[in-house]
């Protein structure tokens, strides 16, 4: 994983996942991210080996 590898921010209609031109890639859901995508509750973020599943953090739950 890279240093910038990715970013999340926040748009008006919900979070937006961007790979910043990594080597390995970014993945949601096992596919390559290449442009601005949406991301949502219970979606899996995959950076190299590594994976995080989105979720909400007051409530434990994935993010909607």
């Amino acid at each position: 994983m890279s240093r910038w590898h990715a970013g999340l921010a926040r748009g008006a209609s919900g979070w937006l996942l961007t790979d910043l031109g990594s080597t390995n890639g970014t993945r949601l859901n096992g596919w390559q991210v290449r442009d601005t995508v949406p991301v949502r509750c219970g979606d899996r973020v995959s950076f190299g080996a590594v994976t995080f599943e989105l979720r909400d953090r007051a409530l434990g739950l994935p993010v909607g």
